[in-house]
């Protein structure tokens, strides 16, 4: 995402109480544990490493829709 870092779009999101209940999956090309980690705590609901196979993604989605 140029310009922007998915970290602080979720902050940003989380932060305001318009956008703070919409789900966010992170997918990032990152591995390093402070990275999930951070994800996670700024309150992402799943942290998912490329590659990821589409039926894996999918049952992500439909495992936050769920919990909605």
């Amino acid at each position: 995402m140029p310009g922007k870092h998915g970290f602080e779009i979720c902050k940003q999101l989380k932060a305001d109480p318009a956008t703070k209940h919409i789900p966010i999956i992170f997918l990032s090309a990152s591995t390093q544990d402070e990275d999930v980690k951070k994800g996670l705590d700024l309150g992402a609901e799943k942290y998912m490493t490329k590659p990821v196979p589409l039926a894996e993604y999918e049952a992500a989605i439909k495992g936050i829709l769920k919990m909605s």
